[in-house]
């Protein structure tokens, strides 16, 4: 592969290589256009002519384009050079890589948090665009700096591997660098979802903090003890050989970390922030079934990532997905989640979980109506305000089994979503805090 300059056009003037890959090599150029200077990523002479090769390297592009995150790399153009390569620019990471950064020596704390909190968010951008990254590893976290902020941004890039969530349940043959690449990944006939990326976010939290590569065959236990109290077990986790055995999400694994580290402001900041974009999302935050928030928490998700919740694990043991039908023929998206499903629709049983389901804004009033629930006494009903939702919280005290709180939020922008949830063993206190991480885009 050559890597004289290419001749792209007169917008793009090229001026130094910044890196050499297997397809592709990456300049820094001025765009005359606007007068900055961005990076172009030009496909390898040897590689434009393999079909294959050759759409894979658009297909980055098109992903890119449909992504719109802070923390995924951002695509200007795309064209073909004077030669016939297809080349894009996107935007330069003056502030180098992660594997750069951290080269050296590991990072503190609070900047490794920071960092991660932000790949996090590019990732989860990614999944709900329906994608599964696959190559996530130092060299492909770009760092640049904010010129307002002055604060260094971390960007998602190189989605030469990316796979849709889509054809994850297919076969596809292996990718990803040793060290990051989960178990899935590592032979013919690979099977990835968003879990294959959370065991690469483990392995980047285990670079950052020990400045080592994680072992091909996982972290190794001495090593995770010198991590913050707290902080290996969420890693660990992170990097669990099974996928059902990981943390659901990118963002209930940053939720962990935040967590793990003491920082609760961070972790809800984080928690609002990573999904607003959503068309339906639901972040709930609860604790073990009748604690304070702050116990061993995952995400639960539907398949479409419309719909999601965060619950203690125990809870999570059993989780229906799909839809419920609030009225005749009006089908909506709902997700429930218990250690019994069977025994929490039994108001007689002594059982914890949560249903969360939409019902059309038209219907709102209807639900937030009297209602009334067999062998409970009168509710105690009260205000739920926050700067996202308002509605109603209803709670029966006096039930066979345990109490039951029922909300109805709707969303206070201008097109409102209207959401139906019900939790049962839950105090007070937690229902309101969970009902204060709802977000929906």
């Amino acid at each position: 592969m050559r890597t004289a300059p290419p001749i792209v056009n007169d917008r793009f003037h090229l001026e130094a290589l910044l890196g050499v890959g297997g397809f592709a090599s990456v300049w820094s150029a001025h765009d005359t256009v606007l007068d900055e200077t961005v990076a172009v990523k030009v496909l390898a002479d040897n590689w434009t002519a393999v079909p294959d090769v050759r759409e894979r390297f658009l297909d980055e592009v098109r992903v890119l384009r449909r992504v719109s995150s802070p923390h995924v790399v951002r695509v200007y153009d795309l064209a073909l050079a004077a030669d016939g390569r297809p080349y894009f620019a996107m935007e330069l990471a003056d502030r180098g890589t992660l594997e750069e950064r951290t080269a050296a020596a590991p990072m503190d704390l609070p900047a490794a948090l920071d960092v991660l909190d932000q790949v996090c968010a590019g990732v989860s951008a990614l999944h709900r665009a329906g994608v599964v990254h696959r190559d996530l590893k130092p060299s492909n976290i770009l760092l640049r700096r904010d010129p307002d902020t002055g604060r260094d941004v971390a960007v998602v890039a190189d989605l030469g591997l990316s796979k849709s969530l889509a054809d994850g349940s297919g076969f596809t043959m292996a990718a990803g660098s040793s060290g990051y690449t989960a178990p899935e990944q590592r032979g013919p006939g690979a099977v990835v979802e968003r879990r294959t990326d959370v065991y690469a976010l483990g392995a980047l939290t285990y670079r950052v903090l020990t400045g080592a590569n994680p072992p091909e065959d996982g972290p190794r236990d001495r090593i995770l003890r010198t991590l913050p109290r707290g902080i290996a077990a969420v890693v660990g986790r992170a990097m669990a050989p099974l996928p059902a055995d990981r943390w659901a999400s990118a963002d209930a694994y940053a939720a962990a970390l935040r967590h793990a580290a003491g920082d609760r402001r961070g972790l809800r900041w984080f928690r609002a922030a990573a999904v607003l974009v959503v068309p339906v999302a639901l972040v709930l935050g609860l604790a073990c079934a009748d604690g304070p928030p702050g116990s061993a928490e995952t995400t639960v998700a539907a398949p479409d990532g419309g719909l999601r919740v965060t619950v203690p694990v125990t809870w999570a043991r059993q989780v229906r997905l799909g839809g419920w039908t609030p009225g005749a023929d009006d089908r909506q998206p709902a997700i429930e989640a218990a250690p019994d499903l069977g025994r929490f629709h039994d108001l007689a049983a002594d059982a914890p979980g949560v249903f969360v389901g939409r019902i059309r804004a038209r219907d709102a009033a209807a639900w937030a109506g009297e209602r009334t629930h067999e062998g409970c006494g009168a509710a105690e009903e009260s205000r739920f305000d926050s700067p996202r939702w308002s509605g109603v919280v209803r709670r029966w005290e006096r039930c066979p089994g345990r109490s039951v709180d029922e909300a109805v939020l709707t969303g206070t922008g201008a097109d409102p979503v209207v959401l139906v949830v019900q939790v049962r063993g839950g105090g007070g206190a937690a229902v309101r805090w969970l009902l204060d991480g709802v977000r929906a885009g």
